[in-house]
C-alpha cells in the first residue's frame, strides 16, 4: 500500500503538485504531532495531508487517551495552517489489525483516531 501511495505521490509532483513525505513508522502519534509543523506544514500551504499514525500504537501500548489526544494535535495544527486542508487517515494492516477484523472487531487504535475524524 506504501508503495501505491508514494507512486501516487511522484504523479503529483509531475503535475507540478508541492508534495512533502515524511516517514515516521516507528514512532507512535505523540511525536508525530510535534513534528508535524517543522516537517509539513512549515514547508507551505498543505491542501491535502495522509496521516498514518495507528501503525505503532498497539505494539508500543500507547494509551488509548494519549492516541485521541496526538490525533487531535495533528488535525488542530493542519486545520490552523490551512482551515481548507483536507486529511485522510490511513490504517495499514497488520496481524494484531486482521485478528481483530476476523472477530468481528475495530482495532481499539482505529477506534481512538476515527473519534477525532467525526
Amino acid at each position: 500500500m506504501k508503495n501505491l501511495l508514494l507512486k501516487f505521490l511522484l504523479i503529483l509532483i509531475t503535475q507540478g503538485f508541492f508534495v512533502t513525505y515524511i516517514n515516521t513508522d516507528e514512532y507512535n502519534g505523540s511525536p508525530e504531532a510535534f513534528r508535524v509543523y517543522n516537517d509539513v506544514l512549515s514547508k507551505g500551504k498543505t491542501d491535502l495531508l495522509f496521516v498514518e499514525a495507528a501503525v505503532n500504537d498497539r505494539t508500543n501500548a500507547y494509551p488509548a487517551a494519549e492516541q485521541v489526544r496526538s490525533m487531535e494535535g495533528i488535525v488542530r495544527q493542519a486545520r490552523i495552517a490551512n482551515p481548507a486542508t483536507d486529511i485522510i487517515f490511513m490504517y495499514f494492516a497488520d496481524p494484531d489489525k486482521i485478528n481483530d477484523y476476523n472477530h468481528g472487531l475495530i482495532p481499539s487504535e482505529i477506534v481512538s483516531h476515527e473519534k477525532v475524524a467525526e
